[in-house]
């Protein structure tokens, strides 16, 4: 459980659209900010439990596969392009928030979302997600023989993993909140 605590630590520390989604999220949050690293985990989460059983149902071997990583890619690109639309068309009409000022204004097409939600979409939009998992969180999972024979290893590596990515993004909210 340890080691994959730190696994996911060093996964969920690297600044990307996750961690942007957590700021602004937290920001517009307002009083209750302070919450929003757990609610965007907990969609972090549902989407990586929803992987974990696809790769012991055998979607590693979909993953490898070109155009799969081709389709992902794409589609990913496209959300994050859309949200860097949003943030450009944003900052043209000067709607660019002053951090703690006016966090009403956050430049994204997902601010209207839960942060549930938006903790699955960013995750899924996001190909470094889909790139860690088919070769990182994958190889762990076979290196340590993690799978249905082996239960207690599989809840020890989901509950590590998710408690590394919750300790981040929950710091990361309270830190700004």
């Amino acid at each position: 459980m340890t080691l994959s605590f730190v696994v996911a630590l060093s996964g969920a520390v690297m600044p990307g659209p996750l961690f942007t989604y957590t700021i602004a999220k937290t920001v517009q949050a307002g009083r209750q900010g302070f919450l929003v690293g757990l609610w965007v985990s907990l969609g972090h989460a549902a989407l990586e439990a929803l992987l974990i059983v696809g790769l012991l149902a055998g979607l590693s071997e979909l993953l490898h596969n070109r155009v799969v990583i081709w389709i992902v890619g794409g589609l990913g690109s496209l959300l994050l392009l859309y949200m860097g639309v949003g943030l450009l068309r944003d900052a043209i009409r000067r709607r660019v928030p002053q951090l703690a000022a006016d966090a009403a204004a956050i430049p994204t097409g997902l601010q209207r979302l839960p942060p549930v939600v938006g903790g699955v979409l960013v995750s899924m939009s996001n190909p470094y997600w889909w790139i860690w998992w088919a070769t990182v969180g994958s190889a762990f999972m076979v290196q340590y023989r993690i799978g249905w024979g082996a239960w207690p290893l599989l809840a020890a590596f989901f509950l590590g993993h998710e408690a590394g990515d919750l300790a981040w993004y929950l710091t990361v909210s309270s830190l700004l909140h």
